[in-house]
């Protein structure tokens, strides 16, 4: 039964179902292979984005967040990539 909700994963459940390293989901969310939202000081992301990446389908993404940090050339580009982020989650 579609109640009409999404259902929002933290990156340790994410990791849990797709049985990898949090580490793993945290650089596939600053990658944009997953997208997601940092709310607060925590990512979140739903539950549709981890069945479209197993079904290779492509979902919205989180590009600007890895493209902030390549154009300042270092991982730590944490203020200017947190200012591009305008993923939504469905």
């Amino acid at each position: 039964m579609d109640t009409g909700y999404v259902r929002i994963l933290t990156v340790e459940q994410a990791a849990e179902r797709l049985q990898v390293s949090t580490k793993t989901i945290y650089e596939w969310l600053r990658t944009g292979k997953i997208p997601g939202r940092k709310i607060g000081k925590v990512w979140r992301m739903s539950e549709e984005a981890i069945v479209d990446l197993l079904r290779g389908t492509p979902g919205q993404t989180t590009a600007p967040v890895a493209q902030a940090v390549r154009k300042n050339g270092k991982r730590g580009a944490k203020t200017t990539a947190r200012r591009v982020v305008t993923t939504s989650i469905r």
